[in-house]
């Protein structure tokens, strides 16, 4: 059993006030305005810090807790997250809000346009990557999430946020999208080498599982092949295919769709 932890007058006052917030992440500003007339706010907060009230996640910033205790309490990693960093879900945190993946990730991926950054609270680690916003973006149990379309391109793009080919493959495959969307944003956004890969991805993809992909589609990204590649960057071995000029150092990734 957990000693009782008293609390002060002030830090009653303070802690009273805050408990039952919705988002219980605050910052130093808030604080300030909330309790201006308390000038040894402060020593308070550093108090309730030590008292395991409040969990400073950064510089200005903390984590109001229902009770004290070592272990952190949380609700909402999503809505948390969006309190530490300014953006929408994507990669992988998308593909999850989508219902697309199975499992629940301990990374939380937001896209911004502030400076990355990286957060670790009890399991989960707050991911912040500075990404350029193109396309749209959707409402998903009120989270700012981007769009399927949208979700796969950054993910064909930034492979490591979302848990390789092998994790896009197998989401896509479990769901339907429009095509033209998605082809809009390769044709706008996507340097040769990443039209080059992901074409090659499809083209097996849909040669192997019968998954409806338009033939458009692929032969648009046959049009942006230049030069050899690897699909995965900085990694030797693997099997050379002369039409994509790409060698496949993968070749896993559709190792879900046989069991």
């Amino acid at each position: 059993m957990e000693k009782n932890i008293y609390l002060s007058k002030k830090e009653q006052e303070v802690f009273n006030v805050l408990r039952d917030l919705k988002n219980p992440v605050i910052e130093h500003d808030q604080l300030k305005d909330v309790f201006q007339h308390n000038k040894y706010l402060n020593k308070t907060i550093s108090s309730l810090i030590r008292k395991k009230y409040f969990l400073k996640i950064k510089k200005g910033l903390y984590l109001i807790q229902k009770e004290p205790s070592d272990k952190i309490n949380i609700d909402d990693i999503y809505a948390i997250a969006l309190r530490i960093k300014k953006g929408y879900f994507a990669f992988s945190t998308a593909l999850r809000l989508h219902n697309l993946m199975e499992y629940e990730p301990f990374t939380i991926y937001i896209a911004t346009s502030h400076k990355p950054e990286e957060i670790k609270i009890s399991n989960y680690l707050i991911k912040a990557v500075n990404y350029t916003k193109i396309g749209n973006i959707t409402t998903i149990n009120k989270y700012p999430v981007s769009t399927k379309e949208k979700t796969f391109f950054d993910c064909f793009n930034k492979p490591q946020y979302c848990g390789g080919f092998y994790q896009i493959t197998n989401a896509l495959y479990s769901t339907r999208i429009n095509w033209k969307i998605l082809l809009t944003y390769f044709k706008k956004h996507a340097s040769n080498v990443l039209c080059q890969k992901t074409g090659y991805i499809l083209e097996q993809m849909k040669e192997k599982t019968n998954y409806e992909i338009p033939n458009y589609v692929i032969n648009y990204l046959k049009t942006r092949i230049k030069n050899k590649v690897y699909l995965i960057a900085g990694q030797k071995g693997g099997k050379y295919n002369k039409e994509w000029k790409l060698t496949d150092n993968d070749r896993n990734f559709l190792k879900w769709y046989y069991g």
